[in-house]
C-alpha cells in the first residue's frame, strides 16, 4: 500500500487476546491495544529493492510486531512455562487477595512474570524456585484442583472449627442425596436417550 500510495502512513496495532475459558461458549477475553508501530522509510525502501533486501525488510518488520505482540500477550516458549506463570501469579499474590482479584487482574500480573522471565531463566538462584513451583503444579493437577481451591480450602478451614466443619459436610452430603432423589427419575428416563444415542454415534 504505502509503494502503491506514495506518502501514505501505514501503522500496525498490536492487539493481544488472552482467553479465560477458551473451551467455553461466551466466555470473557480481555482485549489489549499495544503501541502501533510505525514502517520505516527504509523498509518501504528495501522493500521495493526485491530479493534479499525485501525478506530482510519483511523479517525486521516482522521482529517489530512479535516483539510488541509480546507486550499485550502473556507468551511463554511452551504449555509447561505458561502455567509456571499462572501459578506463580497465584502464589505471588496474598491469599485473600488472589479471591478478590478479577480476571484482568491475573491476566496483568502473569504478564509481568513473563515479560521478565528472559532475564531470569538460567540463574542458578531461580532454577529451584522455578522446579518447585512446577512441582507444585503437578501435585494439584494430580489432585485435581487449582490454586484458588486450594486456598479456599484452606482459609476455610482457618475460619471455623472443628465441629463446625463436620456440619457443614453433613449438610452438604444431605443437599446432594435429595439431588439424586430429585433428579434420580429424570436421569432414568434419559437414559434409553443416551444410550441409542451412544450406539448411533458408533
Amino acid at each position: 500500500a504505502m509503494r502503491k500510495f506514495p506518502g501514505l502512513r501505514v501503522r500496525l496495532v498490536p492487539v493481544g487476546l488472552n482467553y479465560f475459558s477458551q473451551h467455553r461458549f461466551n466466555s470473557r477475553v480481555l482485549v489489549k491495544y499495544g503501541e502501533a508501530v510505525d514502517v520505516a522509510p527504509r523498509l518501504l525502501e528495501a522493500f521495493t529493492q526485491g530479493g534479499d533486501p525485501k525478506r530482510r525488510a519483511v523479517q525486521e518488520l516482522l521482529a517489530q510486531v512479535q516483539h510488541e505482540l509480546e507486550k499485550v500477550t502473556v507468551a511463554a516458549p511452551d504449555w509447561k512455562t505458561m502455567k509456571t506463570f499462572w501459578v506463580l501469579r497465584d502464589l505471588y499474590c496474598p491469599s485473600k487477595r488472589l479471591l478478590r482479584m478479577t480476571s484482568v487482574e491475573k491476566v496483568l500480573l502473569a504478564q509481568a512474570f513473563a515479560a521478565d522471565y528472559d532475564r531470569v531463566k538460567g540463574d542458578p538462584a531461580v532454577d529451584p524456585l522455578l522446579a518447585r513451583i512446577d512441582q507444585y503444579a503437578r501435585n494439584l493437577d494430580a489432585l485435581g484442583i487449582k490454586d484458588k481451591a486450594n486456598l479456599e480450602s484452606a482459609l476455610l478451614l482457618r475460619r471455623h472449627s472443628t465441629v463446625r466443619l463436620l456440619l457443614l459436610l453433613v449438610v452438604r452430603v444431605v443437599w446432594l442425596l435429595s439431588l439424586q432423589v430429585v433428579f434420580g427419575p429424570v436421569y432414568l428416563c434419559l437414559f434409553p436417550v443416551y444410550a441409542i444415542a451412544t450406539l448411533y454415534s458408533r
